[in-house]
């Protein structure tokens, strides 16, 4: 398990598989936060893998991390950050950020930002030891779950 990933944009044929790394990921999260997967939750995949938001870690040709991004001339979002299950400790969360960073430096973004449910104390965490601070804490727009949202910034 401790090959390199090979890290890149997601191909339209790969929406599937990246969506299916995407709910295995979250699955524990979406438990705790006391809600079911909603059928919905991944509509705009298809779009964001058009768009060229959706970057991809793949090991083997299979993809084995999800990065999915907005951007604006100045900042990116990571919108979601994902690694399947039987890949978590094996750095490939780490490597997938550097490289959205990278792309979003080489687009000229100055700032990165994200949010994390406050009750995954152990991501707000993994975060802070990737240089991200965090701004403020806020309910989630959503409003499908009453638990806080830590927002976190990077200067790039």
């Amino acid at each position: 398990m401790g090959d390199s990933p090979s890290l890149r944009l997601l191909r339209p044929q790969e929406t599937a598989a990246a969506e299916v790394v995407l709910k295995a990921a979250f699955e524990p999260l979406v438990r705790q936060l006391g809600r079911t997967h909603d059928p919905e939750t991944y509509r705009q995949l298809p779009d964001a893998v058009t768009d060229a938001r959706v970057y991809g870690a793949l090991i083997e040709g299979n993809i084995v991390g999800v990065a999915i991004v907005s951007r604006s001339d100045t900042a990116w979002k990571v919108d979601e950050l994902a690694v399947a299950p039987d890949r978590h400790g094996n750095s490939l969360g780490t490597q997938l950020l550097q490289f959205v960073e990278t792309e979003a430096r080489a687009a000229g973004a100055s700032a990165l930002s994200l949010h994390t449910p406050l009750i995954m104390d152990h991501l707000v965490h993994f975060y802070e030891r990737r240089g991200f601070r965090e701004s403020h804490r806020a309910l989630p727009e959503h409003g499908l779950d009453s638990h806080l949202r830590v927002h976190m910034n990077k200067s790039l």
